[in-house]
């Protein structure tokens, strides 16, 4: 809305007109509520990188290989070489699928499953069943892992999001001006900026609306729409005549309100009649229509602009703008895998090479948070030797152990054999990491030479510096030490 500031009259010097601009007011509703939009977006990448680290983690590939391997030998032998690649596509969509399940879908998953697990059980000789009992265990150990690993983020998230769906609502249903507010920040070009900030309360809030519109509810949307079209049809607000009047096309109606007005203006004249139930019956029918197609049509334009914030968010770091929630799908390295063509006894996956996680030293000093040094190659090899030597000195099986794990880290701090500490965190700069761990007893194909390997602890944060992850090095422990520093 322009304004004109009045001149001094007594100042020789008249200022210039002055346009002020009214901030919209959705704009405005995101400024007072920064920190709660920063903390879900906050939250909402973390979580999706959790996800990704698991789904790219290489014993993801290690199990869908390992399927493959088993699963195979059982399928029918006349397949040829296309019917042999869709079923390993096969094979790994319903592994992904195991893997990454929820907790909800349990019982759905162990229903649909069920057919699949018994044609394979009455397929497998004697010889296979144990591999095939101990993978349906270690599928069940990540899927518990990767539940386990997510949740408290995951509970986070949630609260965080039902907070906004609340603020939202209420900002919504306040004023009948907040869904044109909210249609025009979805609009306009200048808000693009605010829009990709706020992308992951954009993405939620959208599946939200689609749940409930496919249950046929009204979401809050929807509900907003009846709220306003039922308080405006009973009395009309001081901005809407000027719209009304312009909207009519009768012009047995038009005649009626100039005559009714005797020369004061038909928007000014409805004005100060806002008292709907004084209008007459024809016109109060053309009101109602106006104003549900107002509101109805900013609805069609507000869904239609979130369609943008129905795709997967695209993987980023925690200093980025801030989606979410992604969705079930294929690991980077499975998409990215090219599978041979299989020979006559089996098929196998390749995969394209991972670039390894950078290894740093978390260190605190006095009076500040912790920081996570990043080591060169160099200073990695002599930092494994300096911690072979605490565990067992001039031993070169410990030395060539710790460097088999630590290798296995890199590829993937995720996965099975690592965990989160429970109640353990540290603050790095300005956000607590939880301390991680792992076993690699637990890691699958991990050789060793030394004995003492299954007691060796690694204790570690996934700490995101820009967009490069990288491994902070807590310290490694044997199984006695780490129980007493960390109790689990």
């Amino acid at each position: 809305m322009a304004t004109i500031k009045e001149a001094d009259p007594g100042s020789p010097i008249q200022p210039a007109e002055v346009v002020k601009t009214e901030q919209n007011s959705f704009a405005r509703f995101l400024e007072e509520n920064r920190d709660a939009f920063d903390r879900h977006s906050s939250l909402t990448y973390e979580l999706r990188d959790e996800e990704e680290g698991w789904r790219n983690s290489s014993t993801v590939d290690q199990i869908v290989n390992n399927c493959i391997d088993l699963v195979r030998p059982i399928l029918p032998n006349r397949l040829n070489n296309k019917e042999l690649r869709r079923a390993s596509r096969e094979i790994r969509k319903n592994t992904l699928t195991m893997l990454f399940r929820s907790p909800d879908e349990q019982s759905t998953f162990i229903k649909k499953q069920s057919r699949n697990i018994l044609f394979f059980n009455r397929k497998v000789n004697d010889q296979q069943a144990p591999a095939m009992e101990a993978l349906y265990d270690r599928m069940n150990e990540f899927n518990r892992d990767f539940n386990e690993d997510k949740a408290p983020v995951a509970a986070e998230v949630q609260r965080s999001k039902a907070e906004l769906s609340s603020k939202f609502k209420n900002y919504l249903l306040s004023d009948p001006n907040s869904i044109f507010a909210f249609r025009d920040f979805l609009l306009d070009k200048k808000y693009a900026s605010n829009r990709e900030v706020i992308r992951p309360f954009l993405a939620s809030f959208t599946q939200s609306e689609d749940r409930l519109v496919k249950d046929g509810k009204l979401g809050i949307l929807g509900e907003a729409v009846r709220k306003w079209v039922g308080e405006i049809s009973e009395q009309t607000t001081p901005d809407l005549p000027d719209e009304f009047v312009a909207s009519i096309k009768s012009p047995n109606i038009l005649k009626w309100l100039e005559f009714a007005a005797q020369g004061e203006g038909i928007a000014n004249y409805l004005k100060a009649r806002s008292d709907f139930s004084a209008w007459p019956p024809e016109l109060r029918k053309v009101f109602e229509s106006f104003v549900a197609s107002k509101y109805h049509s900013t609805l069609g334009v507000i869904r239609k602009e979130l369609d943008q914030f129905r795709k997967l968010l695209a993987p980023k770091g925690f200093t980025q703008p801030y989606d979410f929630l992604v969705e079930e799908t294929e690991t980077e390295t499975a998409r990215k895998a090219i599978e041979k063509k299989p020979d006559n006894q089996k098929g196998t996956l390749e995969t394209a090479e991972k670039g390894k996680y950078p290894i740093g030293i978390l260190t605190k000093e006095i009076g500040s948070s912790s920081v996570v040094r990043v080591l060169e190659e160099e200073e990695l090899t002599r930092h494994l030797q300096k911690e072979a030597d605490s565990l067992a000195r001039a031993d070169q099986k410990m030395v060539a152990d710790l460097e088999r794990i630590f290798l296995s880290l890199r590829e993937s701090p995720y996965g099975l054999g690592t965990k989160k500490l429970k109640g353990k965190s540290v603050i790095v700069g300005n956000r607590t990491l939880p301390l991680r761990s792992i076993n690699p007893h637990n890691r699958i194909g991990l050789s060793h030479d030394h004995p003492y390997f299954h007691d060796l602890r690694i204790v570690y944060v996934i700490y995101k510096n820009n967009a490069e992850s990288v491994i902070g090095l807590e310290g490694v422990y044997n199984h006695g030490d780490y129980l007493k520093k960390f109790g689990s």
